[in-house]
């Protein structure tokens, strides 16, 4: 067994090391050292390794002998070739059977190479591009990399939570915390504050350092180039869309004066021949067609002109139950049955409340509609909330008319309509840009006759900061179930 650990374990390590007994004499030692001190054998230590005739003064070999700690310290010792050079020895007890005596095993490092393996490293921990920092079991950084020290500000000594987001608290969900608790690599995403005031959004990841661990690794992704342009992408297409719509939306113009002029020709004519009922019909047709410029107009100002996020700690539920009692007697008069399906362990969540109440109200509006047209009379609207692994989900579900592929396909990507001139094609597209904008995606499932199913899904690691003034600039604190704001 000794000769097997000598040739498959002592041998290959990569530097000279020797182990000694009590009387300081060399009783066993790898091919390494061979190499660099020459003969071993029947030798003491500083015989070897500092062609010494006496015991070295400051021997750590006794201290850790007696207490096992191991010692690390720079000494100059002398090669076969006679040449004298600093190397760290690493001085380290080796625990024998009872009743053996007490042996160490010394390593021998050259500080040179030592200082260019560590220079080397630090290069590399310097070029990386991105944010890399070493935490301990307090949450200090003990070394950051130059990226992070020109974003941030120098890492070293500061708290992680402060250092990347001026916060005094610590991050909600924090992966570095769960890496310290079981070890294994974790990832989330955040959005820090530059050393400027610049908002940072990055996506981190951490991983252990040793086996306890007693430090954490923490490597961030930066994606604050990204979602600039992200947004820039949603606002050009908006743009693009406007754009598009201003040909199609001179026809819908056209059908609308064309029925105002049949209002006003029957208002004349009743007029003339004294019949209120076709003045009153006539009256009724140029209130309708005024209420569809109206409604034209406000939808297309509202699409082109954007709205800036106006996000603060909302209460999902909440929001969907005042969209289904503000629309249930509307509802109730085509004898649809709307109902809310709240789930109930659904976390507060930042969001923009006016601009995620007006999709669901484009939403709900759409299912009136569609149950409508199906044509047998009644129908059902189910407007749902519930959280779906680390998403805040909405759903509107109808057993309206539904659509085919072809429709699907399209009422998302461009301007387009299925209600004639009563529609302007804007609201589902405000819907898709309203989502976007809270770092989601809106998807829906449908086919002609049987309903259709439309799904907002916000991951809440993507969603914005509460803005200032609008209350804590805090992330909010984990819910009951652990994930996302409570």
């Amino acid at each position: 067994m000794r000769g097997w650990l000598r040739t498959r374990l002592f041998d290959q390590l990569p530097l000279a090391a020797c182990v000694i007994d009590e009387e300081r004499r060399v009783v066993e030692a790898n091919e390494a050292f061979g190499d660099l001190f020459g003969p071993w054998q029947a030798r003491r230590c500083y015989e070897a390794v500092k062609r010494r005739d006496d015991e070295c003064p400051d021997c750590r070999a006794p201290r850790v002998l007696a207490d096992g700690k191991v010692r690390v310290v720079d000494q100059p010792c002398v090669a076969r070739d006679g040449r004298t050079t600093a190397y760290s020895v690493r001085l380290a007890s080796l625990v024998g059977a009872p009743g053996d005596a007490g042996f160490v095993l010394a390593t021998f490092t050259d500080v040179h190479e030592a200082r260019m393996l560590a220079e080397e490293c630090r290069t590399l921990f310097d070029g990386v591009p991105c944010f890399l920092t070493v935490i301990d079991r307090d949450y200090r950084i003990v070394q950051s990399n130059l990226h992070f020290d020109e974003t941030f500000g120098e890492g070293a000594g500061r708290a992680c939570h402060e250092a990347y987001a001026r916060s005094g608290a610590r991050c909600p969900d924090c992966p570095a915390a769960l890496t310290f608790r079981d070890g294994g690599i974790h990832q989330g995403s955040r959005t820090g504050t530059s050393h400027d005031g610049r908002p940072v959004h990055y996506v981190v990841s951490t991983a252990p350092l040793g086996d306890g661990p007693d430090q954490v690794i923490e490597m961030s992704i930066d994606l604050t180039e990204q979602r600039r342009l992200e947004r820039e992408k949603v606002e050009a297409e908006r743009l693009a869309l406007v754009g598009e719509t201003v040909a199609a939306t001179a026809h819908s113009i056209k059908n609308i004066l064309s029925g105002l002029e049949g209002g006003i020709y029957l208002v004349d004519s009743g007029l003339e021949r004294g019949e209120d009922g076709r003045v009153r019909q006539g009256w009724e047709m140029v209130g309708r067609h005024i209420g569809g410029i109206s409604r034209l107009a406000h939808e297309m100002l509202a699409f082109s002109k954007g709205r800036k996020l106006e996000p603060s700690i909302v209460d999902p539920r909440a929001l969907a139950a005042g969209v289904v009692e503000l629309f249930r007697p509307r509802a109730a008069e085509s004898g649809i049955e709307l109902l809310s399906d709240l789930g109930p362990h659904v976390a507060d969540a930042c969001l923009d409340k006016a601009q995620l109440e007006e999709a669901l109200v484009n939403l709900v509006t759409n299912a009136i509609d569609a149950c409508r047209a199906r044509g047998v009379g009644g129908g059902r609207i189910d407007v749902r909330v519930g959280e779906e692994g680390d998403a805040l989900v909405f759903e509107v579900v109808d057993d309206g008319c539904g659509m085919d592929e072809e429709t699907r396909r399209r009422i998302f990507t461009r301007f387009f309509t299925t209600k004639d001139s009563q529609g302007t094609g804007l609201g589902l597209l405000s819907v898709r840009r309203t989502v976007l904008e809270h770092g989601g995606t809106v998807g829906v499932t449908s086919s002609a006759g049987a309903g259709s199913r439309f799904r907002l899904r916000l991951p809440r690691d993507r969603l914005p900061q509460p803005v200032s003034g609008s209350g804590d600039n805090n992330p909010p604190p984990a819910g009951p179930d652990g994930r996302g704001p409570a």
